[in-house]
């Protein structure tokens, strides 16, 4: 028993006021014990209104308050698992209590109903009834079972809660926003949005929480700690719920489809970005040179065009990266790996998706329409570089000649006009072009293609 909790008549008294007589006698002990379970698994409710005095109370002598109902449930557990319906007792039964709650000895302020009870913690008196209820909780034996699905449980409170995932009852409003929740604990935990408190604090960058558990999740980026393994491809995972995201890789559960183009997502947020694909929505603007974006992970990779940022180094010939991927394309043309083959043409890439656009070739797909003048093209790119043609935006300029480009892509080849670099060297003869695409007809001589 945590008798520290019971030393403070003031908490003793809001405890008992909490488990017995919160708005003329609305609480079932059902409910109790639902916010109970969530101050034990959460702990994070930073500033809450008294229940019973609706003032502000801070989160430690909160915490005791708490502490002392629990320590109350403790004793009383037994004999209300059963009979744990509060609100059965009648106006009049509660008129006809003291005004003041009456003191133990021991210390607890208790209404008579309670004492009843509570004195068998004293004598030791057990009656049959929760005899049972503590065999039935110490057996793991569930009672209570869902007429919906078939799901049991031990405690009836549990049931009730269960249920409403089947009836869709959301009997908890937050006063704030009118949004409703199932239980008490989750709307608990939904106000602190409100309050704006942020208490948990990161020792490591200083990034701060309203809950714990999110505080914990966070810890992992700095610990490199990965607790959940994928049991299908042993990849390990921060959270859960990617985890469970991950997965739909193996089952190839796909079942968002878009309607423009009948590609097919695992998740309804991948659907939405994709769709931008189609509708040309860009939301995202740079404050620098003011360029739109369509994710957010995009402009966030632009801004380092800005910042001259590129943090990812090969550790074979030291080339620095603006972006992970784009490091782990690169150490490819040092392994030579080349795992993804074309069943047309066997031909071998590096990256699945270059492998899916090139198959467009063969297919002769083209599923992104302008829907300014309804030309087709084979992959979004070349859409998005197509768009430019109407609206005449040419925002890369070259600083020699004063030449303007669509894509900075076209501007980084024009350059070499300037500087007269030429990157690409033919491994057969060893003569060097200016583009990619110059070396690609080149060697056509050298395989025979071209007479």
């Amino acid at each position: 028993m945590a008798a520290a909790a019971l030393r403070d008549p003031a908490q003793v008294s809001l405890a008992a006021d909490l488990l017995t007589d919160h708005e003329g006698g609305k609480w079932r002990m059902s409910q109790v014990l639902t916010l109970l379970h969530s101050y034990y698994m959460v702990s994070d409710y930073g500033v809450l209104s008294s229940l019973k005095e609706n003032k502000i109370v801070q989160k430690e002598p909160w915490r005791r308050v708490f502490q002392t109902a629990i320590t109350l449930v403790t004793q009383l557990l037994v004999c209300w698992l059963e009979e744990a319906d509060l609100h059965s007792v009648t106006r009049p039964q509660r008129d006809s209590w003291p005004p003041n709650p009456f003191l133990h000895s021991c210390g607890l302020d208790l209404h008579p109903l309670l004492l009843v009870k509570h004195q068998v913690t004293h004598t030791g008196e057990k009656s049959h009834r929760s005899s049972k209820s503590r065999e039935a909780f110490h057996a793991g034996k569930r009672h209570y079972k869902c007429s919906e699905c078939g799901k049991a449980f031990g405690q009836k409170y549990l049931l009730v809660q269960h249920q409403r995932l089947h009836t869709g009852e959301k009997p908890y409003e937050c006063s704030e926003c009118g949004k409703l929740f199932r239980d008490m604990s989750n709307l608990f935990i939904h106000q602190i949005v409100h309050t704006g408190e942020r208490p948990y604090g990161c020792s490591n960058c200083g990034k701060s929480f309203s809950r714990n558990a999110h505080l914990i999740e966070h810890q992992r980026v700095h610990t490199g700690e990965k607790p959940f393994t994928c049991s299908e491809c042993g990849k390990a995972f921060r959270h859960n719920s990617t985890l469970v995201q991950h997965h739909k890789i193996h089952t190839g559960v796909r079942p968002y489809e878009c309607c423009e183009c009948g590609k097919l997502f695992s998740f309804n947020s991948s659907l939405m970005k994709h769709q931008r694909v189609h509708t040309g929505e860009r939301p995202y603007k740079c404050s620098e040179c003011g360029k739109f974006y369509s994710h957010k992970s995009n402009l966030i990779k632009h801004w380092r065009v800005h910042t001259g940022e590129r943090p990812y180094k090969c550790s074979d010939c030291g080339k620095f990266f603006t972006q992970c991927s784009s490091l782990m394309q690169h150490q490819k043309v040092h392994t030579g790996e080349k795992p993804f083959k074309c069943n047309e043409c066997g031909r071998f890439f590096r990256e699945n998706s270059t492998l899916v656009r090139h198959q467009r070739v063969h297919t002769g797909a083209k599923p992104y329409e302008c829907r300014e003048c309804g030309k087709f093209f084979s992959q979004s790119s070349t859409l998005m570089q197509h768009r430019k043609v109407h609206i005449g935006e040419k925002p890369f300029k070259c600083n020699e000649c004063g030449r303007l480009f669509r894509e900075n892509s076209s501007l980084v080849k024009h350059q070499r006009v300037h500087t007269g670099a030429k990157p690409y060297e033919c491994r057969e003869c060893g003569k060097f072009f200016r583009h990619n695409s110059s070396l690609f007809k080149h060697r056509r001589i050298h395989t025979g293609e071209m007479h």
